[in-house]
């Protein structure tokens, strides 16, 4: 065989792996499952737009986010944040740490590694990230209470049950006792977003691109 076809030769077979390469990693994305907090810009979460979101393609769950905002404190340190309530069987999460903790009366927080940086001190000082870092280390001990940003001397004890990787930046616990919580103390609360999880990042794109407010709705 001559030099200049086993060059061409050569040349076509590391095409032809750099092709199915590529086709391989478009298939494995189409496979992969996403899931992301979706808002809904206006559209009434109700049985008509649950039956309309259940004919998105490769759509696995539509679960409602009850969100409740607060002011956290975390031992001598404070943020004004939102408690995330979701059905935790259903959010797809990686725990830094977690510890078993059974469902009772007080909520028990899934922590973000990132939902805390916002924490500040009683003369208004950031937390540092070492000392982040030492609560987060010792997050089963830390002393949680919170109270509701529109009434503050509303205030509730809460425990941390895990500290997450991703998502990072979100602080989530159960929606039956965020529903719990706010019939207490009689909050008002609406359903504004939903956790999308949907097979395949076409479907994924689509699916957010859907919730957008139309008359005729999704």
């Amino acid at each position: 065989m001559k030099k200049g076809w086993l060059v061409f030769l050569v040349l076509l077979a590391a095409a032809a792996l750099t092709l199915s390469g590529i086709l391989l990693g478009k298939f494995s994305r189409e496979e992969k499952i996403f899931q992301e907090q979706a808002a809904l810009n206006g559209i009434v979460y109700d049985e008509a737009f649950l039956e309309e979101a259940a004919k998105l393609p490769g759509i696995q769950s539509v679960e409602p986010v009850v969100s409740l905002p607060v002011q956290l404190k975390v031992g001598e340190y404070s943020v004004e944040t939102e408690l995330l309530g979701v059905e935790l069987t259903n959010l797809h999460y990686q725990a830094e740490k977690a510890s078993d903790t059974a469902l009772g009366r007080t909520p028990a927080l899934l922590i973000g590694k990132e939902a805390l940086f916002g924490l500040v001190d009683a003369n208004g000082h950031a937390i540092s990230e070492k000392r982040l870092g030492q609560l987060l280390e010792e997050y089963q001990e830390l002393s949680i209470t919170a109270s509701f940003s529109n009434r503050p001397e509303q205030t509730f004890s809460c425990r941390a049950a895990a500290v997450l990787k991703e998502p990072a930046d979100k602080i989530y616990f159960s929606i039956d006792q965020a529903k719990a919580l706010a019939e207490q103390y009689g909050q008002p609360f609406s359903i504004k977003e939903v956790l999308l999880t949907v097979k395949g990042e076409t479907n994924f794109r689509k699916a957010k691109e859907s919730f957008v407010p139309t008359k005729e709705g999704l």
